[in-house]
């Protein structure tokens, strides 16, 4: 509910939801006062069909999804101006987050199980303290290198994932492994027999029969990494509907342009980033009615051009900040042509 609510603005979305989200909440915490979802699993299958080990514990990963779920009842109540709920949710948001900690993570970034899975999703719900970040960023990619740039995360955790590598600083990482062929991977299935995602990673070796369904939901989250880090083009949540919005080109290795249009509530928004020898050019249309704040790499505000101009003069657009070699601005709806040298 609060997804949906985020890409359309519409709050009926989460009122309608919000009785039911609030019992199942309340639901997990009375049979767990503790913070840890130690009781009432339920048929906990846990990080299902993980494609590798270690698989990410199934306890933690249950506490880890109760913290997310009070979040964001947290944040759906004070969306709906229910003031007294969004303060008790986001303190049980805050108790469970303690409790995950305590259990779970230790000083030096590791964390129970030390799996992928187990990092990705600490990182990409927020339950670490901001010093154990970095070293558990790094417990993450030794993690991945110790299995050849390959995933071995499940259900729960692959979309969170490629989601915390990008968002956190390590998108290089994140590029590289979606652009494996090798099992287990997205490229192995488009370099096999896949039209469709399958039901696991490893549904099929080459030469041996087919083991398990072919046309399978929960790979395709991988969409929405590609459109928020390859595309560039992210939501903004303190601006519901789309009215403002972050574009953010990323140019890897593997990854040297991108062209991606997509029809929001207020409008379409069109992006096409390229990389030329080395300079980045970006022709971005943004909806007349909304805003962007776009980010490029450059050390230095007088190598962005935009329709030929040096920024100070070009119209719609404010600088923000330049920093650590990428630098920030707001721009008004039009149609915009950056070239970044």
């Amino acid at each position: 509910a609060w997804d949906l609510y985020v890409a359309t603005g519409d709050r009926h979305i989460l009122a309608k939801q919000f009785s039911s989200m609030e019992r199942w909440v309340n639901f997990v915490h009375s049979h767990n006062p503790n913070g840890l979802w130690l009781n009432n699993l339920g048929e906990n299958w846990g990080d299902w069909l993980s494609a590798g080990t270690p698989v990410t514990p199934k306890d933690l990963a249950a506490t880890a999804y109760f913290a997310r779920s009070a979040d964001y009842l947290a944040r759906s109540a004070g969306v709906l101006g229910k003031t007294a709920e969004a303060y008790n949710y986001n303190i049980l948001f805050q108790n469970i987050r303690r409790a995950f900690t305590a259990r779970y993570v230790k000083s030096d970034g590791s964390i129970v199980g030390d799996a992928q899975g187990s990092y990705a999703l600490a990182l990409e719900f927020n339950l670490l303290d901001e010093p154990i970040i970095p070293k558990a960023i790094n417990k993450l990619v030794a993690a991945i290198e110790r299995n050849n740039g390959h995933l071995t995360t499940g259900y729960l955790s692959t979309r969170a994932l490629v989601e915390c590598l990008s968002s956190l600083g390590r998108h290089d990482v994140a590029s590289r492994m979606v652009n494996q062929i090798t099992r287990p991977s997205w490229g192995y299935m488009v370099d096999t027999i896949g039209t469709t995602f399958w039901e696991s990673f490893n549904a099929y070796e080459k030469g041996k029969p087919v083991t398990m369904s072919l046309c399978h939901w929960p790979w395709s989250s991988i969409g929405e990494w590609m459109w928020r880090y390859v595309a560039g083009l992210i939501v903004d949540e303190h601006a519901p509907g789309w009215s403002h919005f972050i574009v953010w080109p990323r140019p890897t290795p593997e990854v040297r342009w991108c062209r991606a249009r997509y029809h929001s509530p207020r409008g379409e928004i069109a992006i096409h980033w390229y990389l030329r020898k080395k300079s980045l050019y970006l022709d971005l249309n943004v909806p007349m009615n909304t805003s962007a704040t776009v980010y490029l790499p450059t050390n230095n505000q007088q190598h962005v051009m935009e329709s030929g101009k040096p920024l100070s003069v070009a119209s719609g657009i404010n600088l923000i900040d330049l920093r650590d070699g990428i630098i920030k601005m707001d721009i008004l709806g039009g149609r915009y042509h950056f070239v970044c040298t």
